[in-house]
């Protein structure tokens, strides 16, 4: 016997005195747990977060300065001078900050969680317009 569980002694009882845990058993813990559901708004519902516009700007502003500096290293390996090659990163530069909502990252690394965070959020405002509009159209059939 082991810690009071078990047979005192295996003899005469047919076994060899191993004791197996019951799996079976469903503890109290494991109860159900009544939930209220008229307590349950649709606005606490699940959240998830929003992602961060000053990162998504920053990232933004670096794969510009990343087309910047590529454009500077070619030019400066066709030999123009300096000059020439400062109007023309700062022409680029202008350029693509004027248009940065079209400059995204072709590949996505995995700490990119804010792109992931405003893509998952812009696909759940889309499912919440069209149950809106299910539930209006329901009710006026």
């Amino acid at each position: 016997m082991y810690n009071g569980i078990g047979l005192s002694t295996v003899r005469g009882s047919g076994t060899n005195g191993y004791v197996q845990r019951n799996t079976a058993h469903i503890s109290n813990t494991r109860a159900r747990y009544d939930y209220n559901y008229e307590d349950d708004d649709d606005e606490k519902g699940i959240t998830i977060r929003k992602p961060n516009k000053a990162i998504l700007e920053h990232e933004q502003k670096r794969l510009v300065e990343v087309k910047c500096v590529e454009l500077q290293d070619v030019l400066e390996n066709q030999g123009y001078t300096e000059d020439e090659i400062e109007a023309q990163v700062n022409a680029l530069r202008t350029s693509l900050l004027k248009s940065t909502g079209k400059l995204t990252q072709t590949k996505k690394k995995k700490g990119e969680t804010h792109y992931l965070a405003e893509a998952q959020h812009a696909k759940n405002e889309k499912m919440r317009m069209k149950w809106k509009r299910r539930k209006r159209n329901k009710w006026k059939r």
